[in-house]
């Protein structure tokens, strides 16, 4: 019959290895899964530009080979082809992408573009009104849901 020590010993060994296949395994699901990576903020910001934060704050993640960029940026009235960030080096798209966004505001109907530029890390907004006219942006605009394939 084993006393308890031993049986203590045993248990908490046990314990040990079950904890170390558990970290070991949500790490490798945290190497597949974008949702389990920590997002960044780490942009240089363009002029008049910044996170729009509440419920639907900006951030960027790059997880096997592809850069998720998703929120809100705001600036009270963006220029366009202006640079809304800068991405760091390591956090840049292939080539020169651009991608449909989604406005916060504006007094017309508009266009709306996210040019990512992967050798500058410049991350542009374009737009223009769908009768033609360059037109204003109030309020920022929406990045989600973009994933892009990594240099």
């Amino acid at each position: 019959m084993t006393d308890g020590t031993s049986l203590t010993t045993a248990i908490g060994a046990l314990d040990a290895s079950l904890l170390a296949a558990v970290t070991a395994l949500n790490a490798a699901i945290a190497a597949i899964n974008p949702g389990n990576t920590a997002w960044s903020t780490g942009v240089t910001w363009g002029s008049g530009w910044s996170n729009g934060g509440g419920s639907t704050p900006f951030g960027f993640k790059v997880v096997n080979g592809l850069l998720y960029v998703k929120g809100l940026v705001n600036k009270a009235t963006p220029t366009d082809n202006e640079a809304m960030f800068t991405l760091p080096g390591g956090s840049r798209p292939a080539g020169l992408r651009v991608i449909p966004i989604y406005p916060n505001g504006g007094t017309k109907p508009h266009l709306y573009g996210a040019v990512f530029d992967g050798s500058s890390g410049d991350v542009r907004i374009r737009f223009q009104a769908t009768d033609g006219s360059v037109g204003s942006v109030a309020g920022g605009v929406f990045l989600d849901n973009i994933a892009l394939p990594m240099a």
